[in-house]
């Protein structure tokens, strides 16, 4: 069954699409000093960014409940790492197919949870901003950064090599399931 989810999923316009057990996501709460230091700019301004996600341990405990992970990948040959038009292609491209693959698994009626490659980007700016109420906090996805997900470890566990020489950037995404 979950082979055939991630034939799905690279049917939806993901470059890879990955079956993984849950147990096989390396966690690292280092990762949450990143948003702590507010580096994205997110931190306290974003409903799926800390404080308001939770805790780095409350966050990881939840990924642990499900039992299998899709991790889908979306890659971009980019021209440098200040190319910022092709890190915003792969970041548009990822969001699109974390989106398609929550409305899928909700049509097919699967028990699962979505966690995007970042902060949710549905309403700018975020409603924390202005103090109003999330408008779908089930379709606002909480980044892979502040569940503490070590993604070079994942892709490692995923059998995906990871590019790092400035040629390409790969944005990350997981549709997690029980």
């Amino acid at each position: 069954m979950v082979n055939n989810i991630c034939k799905d999923i690279l049917a939806l316009g993901a470059d890879k699409a990955v079956c993984i057990n849950v147990d096989d996501i390396v966690f690292d709460v280092g990762f949450r000093k990143s948003c702590e230091e507010n580096r994205c700019g997110n931190f306290g301004r974003n409903y799926t960014c800390p404080p308001y996600a939770g805790t780095a341990q409350e966050l990881i405990n939840k990924v642990k409940s499900y039992k299998k992970a899709v991790v889908m990948v979306c890659t971009e040959k980019i021209s440098g790492y200040d190319d910022k038009a092709g890190m915003q292609l792969a970041d548009s491209r990822i969001a699109k197919i974390a989106s398609l693959a929550d409305d899928y698994a909700a049509e097919n009626g699967f028990e699962y949870m979505v966690i995007g490659d970042s902060s949710c980007k549905k309403c700018t700016p975020c409603k924390a901003v202005t103090g109003e109420k999330c408008p779908d906090p089930q379709k606002a996805f909480v980044s892979l950064s502040a569940f503490c997900v070590d993604v070079a470890k994942l892709s490692e566990s995923c059998g995906i090599d990871m590019v790092w020489d400035g040629t390409e950037v790969s944005y990350y995404s997981i549709l997690l399931l029980k």
